[in-house]
Order: structure tokens, then C-alpha cells, then sequence
């Protein structure tokens, strides 16, 4: 540090914000953005001649012999540099008005830029809970400028502009936050998704000042330092522990506005308090008396993380519907066609896996759908592999075939030459096959390619938890011809299969669920997975 000078490149928000509002302007309103750098390039440029004339005047100045009053060329020169100072000045004065007048027209968007830059360090963060979860700013970028540009637009020449525009950067927001967290929430596993939910909403809810930052220091970090001997004593009962009794008094100094007294209210009315805590579902019943109202969803978490800590996972989730919506806490089941729609010969997607769940034989599926299945080659990395997928990937690239890279995370060595051959791949893009796509599987690993992770399209494939989360996926594995049984059915028998479809992937729900008891109630313990489905399906 004495000797050099170090230099933070990391965006901030206000740097990033600035970035998205020329790309925001530059997609929605391009006579806007044209008109801008225009201006800006006939300032500089008027700038510069203003400066070569001042260094001409000078120049002729100090090389000037005798009474310079005499000298012609240097009055003449003096009056044409007079007029031509004139019209630049008059034409400055316009470019600048008009330039007013074109960032009004541009800070009109910035609250769509700062959505985006909000959301992004939210995105940035992720990889502070699994080193799987990166994501590049060019990558954010890419799919931020996408979602505006296929998010409808009035146009500069609509004569309801002015009305629409409200209206219009709405539909960008809303198009960008939920875009955004569709694309990263299925890269997360199912424990994480929930959480990322969360911190969207509450940094969108900290920005607009709807959440404060003592009552968050108090959710997250818990009472810290607080001296509890400023308030009434603690109630004698069980199920008032010091922990919490600290916390409640800690909630009481820190967010006064809707915590003050509260201990004396617990302290005078402790069976009240005790009917709320010993409740069944105490996030979704109403608080003892005047503090129903003046404690908030959010600051709510606060007396479940002090006295029902098991119960604050469900105030998250009606907290998160009840700000964002619905469609926040319940993320649709993988669909691979979707994905394939985002994917190119030059950006890799990344089936992260977990215990249990299986991507091959769905996208062998898939591929067989697109009449891809004899031209999807797979190979299983281990030792010495390593040359045959690089001559894999060297002809697929070509024909355009798929190659399929199984258990990255087994080949720790030739990780950073998968590093490489991504890199290639992203720089020589416009050459390659365009029907050729990469696709990678691995274990969560720490030595994974960082650069592959930023760019490429990750998945997770792990069970869904709950039954109706089980019956939505395994009926997503199958066609709608398959399901309504038609032309390989007799038509009074179509009814017959459907129960008996139903049946089977049901029981297959409640075997997956069944999971979390381990070998109870089995002769030997058995992983049930996608695979078991498919081959009971086989057997109808």
C-alpha cells in the first residue's frame, strides 16, 4: 500500500444506476439518447475551436513586431475570431438548454435504473451464501437491456405518451424485478429461493423508506449491546427467556415509534401476551390490544424472532406476497424448453445438482422433442477424460450438435481448461454452429470456474418439497398428449388413465416427501428420484 496505488473498480449503486439509465434511454427513447451524444459531440467540438482560436490569437500575439495596431492580418484575425466566438457561444447557450431539456426528459427513467441497480446487488450478494450462486454485470445487463426491449412501448411519436409513461415505467419495473428474479431463481436451490425474495423486497422497501434501519439491525443482528436494567423487570414465566426479553427491550430502544412500551404492556398484561405466543399460527393473529396497529408485518418478525423463532419463515413468506405479490414465493416448475430459449452456442448451462435429482434424463427428453436425441453426445468427466471432451466439444462445435459435460465437480483438473474452452467459445460465438449448445452438470464446488458461473446460465435440479409441488413437476415431464392420453388410448379408456397416471405420479409425490424420515418404515434406504418415475411410467 506504501508503495502503490490501489484502485477500487467495483460499481456502486449510484455508478451502476448512471450505466442503466443510458441503456434504459438508449432502448425506449433512442431520439432522446441520439440527440444527447449529438449535443455532447458539438460541445466538445465548439470547446476545441474555441480553445485553437484563443492559442491562434496568442500565438500571432507574441510573435507580433512593432505597434500592433498596424498590423492588418492581426485585426482581421482578431474580428474573425470575434464572430466566430459569437456563434459558438450562441450555439453553447442552445446545446445547453436543449441538454436540460433532454435530461429531464432522461431523469424520467431513472427510477427504472434504479430498480435495476437495486436488484443487481441483491443478485451480487448471493454469492456470500453458495460460491455457485455469481453472476457477471455483463450477464445482469444483458438480461436487463432484453427485458426492456421486449416490454411494450407507446413510442416518442404516440400523442398519449405523456399519459402512458406512468403507466409505461411501471410495466418496466415490474417486467424487470420479476424477470430478473425468474432467471436467478432457478440457478438457486429451493432452501435460497425464499430468501432472495426477501432481500429484493426489502431493499426495494429500504430505498422507498417503508423499512428503517434501526428495526432491519434489529431482525438481522439481533439486541447486541442494551441494557435491559432501563426497563420494567422480566416477567416471570417459562417462556419468557432473557434472550428474548433482551430483544423486546432492544426493539423498544431502537424502534420507539412502534415499540414503546411494550415491556410495560408484557409486564402488565403477561396472559395475554402468553394466549398470542402460545397460539398455533401466532404470525397470523392479531397482537394484544393498541400494538395490533402500531407494529407493522415487517416489525412483527421481530417479537416471532424473540418468542416463535420456528415462525418467522412464514411471516417472510405473507411478508413477501404482501409487498410483491403472490408470484414471488411460488416460483413455476423448471420447464428446460423455456430455458433453451435464453441459451447460445457461446453461453454454457449449468445444472447445479443435489442429492437425488437427476437433469440427464429430462434433457434427453427435451432433445428428443427438438429431434435432437441421436445428436445429444454426453460424457462423464473423470480421470482421463479430459482429452475426449475436448475432442467432443472440437466436433460438436462444427455440426452443431450438443454436448453434455456430466459431474464437473469430479474433475477438479481440468477445470481451469473448461475455464478456457467456455472463453473460446463466448469470443468465436459468431463462428460457431449456431444449433450447438453446452450443457454441464455438477456438484456445488468451490474450485468451479468463476468466469463459467458469471456468463452461464445456471440451473438447480434438486426434488420439490411438498406434495403439490411434486405433482406440478412430475406432470411438467410429460406432454399434454400423454397426459389426456390421446392416440395411443381407446377412447373409452382415457379416463381409466388419467386416474391411474394420477395415481402413480401422486404416489411418487408422497415418496419423495417421505425422504426427510430417512429409512423409516423401509427395508433398505432408497433414494426415490425422477428416474423412478420415469421407469414406472415405462411399465403402464
Amino acid at each position: 500500500c506504501i508503495k502503490v496505488t490501489i484502485v477500487n473498480f467495483t460499481v456502486t449503486l449510484k455508478g451502476l444506476e448512471d450505466q442503466l439509465l443510458g441503456a434504459v434511454v438508449k432502448i425506449c427513447r433512442t431520439d432522446v439518447e441520439n440527440a444527447s451524444t449529438k449535443i455532447i459531440m458539438e460541445m466538445a467540438e465548439d470547446k476545441k475551436t474555441t480553445k485553437t482560436l484563443e492559442d491562434q490569437i496568442l500565438k500571432s500575439l507574441k510573435e507580433a513586431q512593432g505597434n500592433i495596431l498596424d498590423n492588418e492580418a492581426f485585426i482581421k484575425q482578431l474580428q474573425e475570431s470575434k464572430v466566430k466566438s459569437g456563434i459558438i457561444n450562441k450555439r453553447v447557450a442552445e446545446s445547453e438548454a436543449t441538454a436540460e431539456l433532454l435530461d429531464k426528459v432522461r431523469e424520467g427513467y431513472r427510477s427504472v435504473a434504479l430498480r435495476g441497480s437495486l436488484v443487481y446487488f441483491v443478485v451480487a450478494d448471493l454469492a456470500m451464501i453458495n460460491a455457485m450462486y455469481q453472476y457477471s454485470l455483463e450477464f445482469f445487463a444483458k438480461l436487463f437491456n432484453m427485458t426492456i426491449t421486449n416490454t411494450p412501448y407507446p413510442g416518442p411519436d404516440s400523442s398519449e405518451e405523456a399519459g402512458n409513461l406512468g403507466k409505461h415505467l411501471d410495466m418496466l419495473i415490474d417486467a424487470i424485478t420479476y424477470s430478473i428474479y425468474l432467471n436467478v431463481c432457478r440457478g438457486l436451490f429451493e432452501a435460497n429461493k425464499l430468501t432472495f425474495s426477501f432481500l429484493i423486497s426489502c431493499a426495494v422497501l429500504k430505498n422507498q423508506g417503508v423499512i428503517n434501519h434501526n428495526e432491519w439491525n434489529v431482525l438481522l443482528r439481533g439486541a447486541g449491546v442494551t441494557d435491559v436494567t432501563k426497563f420494567c423487570p422480566k416477567p416471570d414465566r417459562d417462556w419468557m427467556t432473557d434472550p428474548a426479553w433482551k430483544l423486546i427491550c432492544a426493539a423498544e430502544q431502537q424502534v420507539p415509534e412502534s415499540y414503546q412500551g411494550i415491556t410495560q404492556h408484557m409486564s402488565q398484561n403477561i396472559d395475554e401476551w402468553q394466549k398470542w405466543v402460545e397460539t398455533e399460527e401466532p404470525q397470523s393473529e392479531d397482537l394484544p390490544d393498541e400494538f395490533n396497529h402500531k407494529i407493522n408485518s415487517f416489525q412483527k418478525m421481530i417479537l416471532l424472532r424473540a418468542f416463535r423463532p420456528e415462525k418467522i419463515l412464514f411471516q417472510v413468506t405473507a411478508y413477501v406476497s404482501e409487498k410483491m405479490g403472490k408470484r414471488f414465493v411460488e416460483v413455476p416448475p423448471l420447464d428446460i424448453a423455456e430455458i433453451y430459449k435464453d441459451t447460445t452456442p457461446g453461453t454454457p448451462t449449468i445444472f447445479i445438482l443435489s442429492t437425488g435429482a437427476d437433469p440427464t434424463g429430462m434433457l434427453q427428453r427435451f432433445a428428443g422433442d427438438r429431434n435432437y436425441a441421436d445428436r445429444l453426445h454426453s460424457i462423464s468427466l473423470g480421470q482421463g477424460m479430459g482429452p475426449k471432451a475436448k475432442s467432443l466439444l472440437d466436433k460438436s462445435t462444427k455440426s452443431g450438435d450438443w454436448t453434455l459435460l456430466m459431474n464437473c465437480h469430479l474433475m477438479q483438473s481440468w477445470m481451469t481448461t473448461l475455464e478456457k474452452v467456455c472463453f473460446d467459445l463466448r469470443e468465436s460465438e459468431a463462428n460457431l454452429n449456431a444449433d450447438f449448445r453446452l450443457w454441464l452438470t455438477s456438484m456445488p464446488a468451490a474450485y468451479f470456474p468463476v468466469p463459467v458461473l458469471q456468463n452461464g446460465i445456471k440451473v438447480t435440479n434438486e426434488p420439490p418439497r411438498g406434495i403439490r409441488a411434486n405433482l406440478k413437476t412430475s406432470y411438467s415431464t410429460f406432454r399434454e398428449d400423454i397426459i389426456d392420453g390421446m392416440g395411443f388410448m381407446p377412447a373409452d379408456r382415457v379416463a381409466d388413465w388419467r386416474k391411474l397416471l394420477f395415481g402413480l405420479v401422486f404416489f411418487h409425490g408422497l415418496l419423495q416427501e417421505r425422504r426427510k424420515f430417512g429409512p423409516l418404515g423401509f427395508n433398505i434406504r432408497y433414494e426415490f428420484n425422477a428416474s423412478d418415475l420415469e421407469n414406472s411410467y415405462s411399465l403402464l
